[in-house]
């Protein structure tokens, strides 16, 4: 951790379906059949040094909170159930991990305003494959649990691995509650060739600024990075690296509103000013900071079409509108 310059105690985790020793479970053992060898599944990732201060991690009900007062992250083993007869290695849940953490965090609450955030392996929900013909048997088994328990707990982000290309999405628990779901990808697998160009490394930076005052939902925006061996590191681009450099987020905003409030701003600056752009846009109406790139081009494409006039710039935050 010397070389990150980020201390051990700042490092939250969880394992993965990789990081089971296969070789501590012949194929068909269980945990009631040969009991001390199903324990030692976790026994090279629990012995690491930086990967040891949460020993709940790996016997039932596989699950650990931390809480510095600035933010908590509650993390769940979902290899837990995983081993070498089960022939999709799907991730899963138990009820009773879900109950335990419930009852933990009724007696240990998290403060109000304290950023939550759910780490667990494997995808909650099912993204589109790479590659045509490809079947995906490893998506989480409890997911509608999962979320329910989400949307009672006020959870802010669940952060998954297991699916190697990115994706950053919003949810909406069936309670009303918003949260955000971010699919990291992988920052050190070894992919092969054949994927190049469709799949990358990648590290992404989670930036939070405050939450929204009204809904209380969090704002902010996630930074990506992605890795190729002729460029090294640079901002991901969405065409190839699967997800945008820059992606902005925060309480939902209905598409019609976002119309109505930008018409008079850009069609005032048009008329005195020639042009419009994101930062008069963003001027105007502080929520467009954290408008996806989606919402907001297609609000602009509604405008332009109403009002008559063009746009220039492939990005959102470069595009100008104007009138020819």
């Amino acid at each position: 951790m010397a070389a990150t310059g980020i201390s051990a105690n700042s490092v939250y985790y969880t394992p993965g379906n990789h990081d089971v020793d296969w070789s501590a479970m012949p194929a068909g053992a269980t945990k009631n059949s040969n009991p001390s060898r199903w324990n030692m599944r976790f026994q090279p990732m629990s012995q690491t040094a930086v990967f040891s201060g949460a020993p709940s991690l790996y016997r039932e009900p596989y699950w650990h909170v931390w809480n510095n007062g600035n933010l908590a992250v509650i993390t769940i083993n979902t290899a837990a159930g995983d081993h070498a007869s089960e022939p999709n290695h799907p991730g899963t849940i138990s009820a009773d991990t879900l109950s335990e953490i419930g009852a933990h965090l009724r007696t240990h609450p998290i403060e109000k305003d304290i950023p939550r955030i759910l780490l667990i392996h494997h995808h909650p929900l099912q993204y589109p494959n790479v590659f045509p013909n490809w079947k995906d048997f490893s998506i989480v088994q409890s997911q509608f649990d999962l979320f329910t328990f989400c949307g009672q707990h006020q959870i802010d982000f669940v952060v998954h691995g297991h699916r190697h290309q990115p994706h950053f999405n919003r949810h909406i628990c069936k309670n009303g509650h918003e949260l955000f779901v971010v699919s990291a990808g992988s920052v050190s697998q070894r992919f092969p060739s054949y994927v190049y160009g469709t799949i990358s490394n990648q590290y992404h930076v989670l930036s939070l600024h405050g939450r929204d005052s009204t809904r209380r939902t969090l704002k902010g925006e996630l930074r990506s990075y992605a890795f190729s061996q002729v460029s090294k590191w640079q901002p991901s681009a969405a065409t190839t690296d699967g997800i945008p450099a820059v992606v902005p987020f925060g309480p939902h905003v209905d598409p019609n509103t976002v119309v109505k409030d930008l018409i008079p701003v850009v069609k005032s600056l048009v008329d005195n000013s020639k042009v419009c752009t994101y930062e008069h846009l963003r001027s105007a109406k502080k929520y467009v900071r954290y408008l996806t790139p989606e919402v907001l081009s297609n609000a602009i494409d509604t405008i332009c079409s109403q009002l008559s006039l063009k746009t220039m710039g492939t990005d959102i935050h470069s595009r100008i509108i104007y009138r020819s």
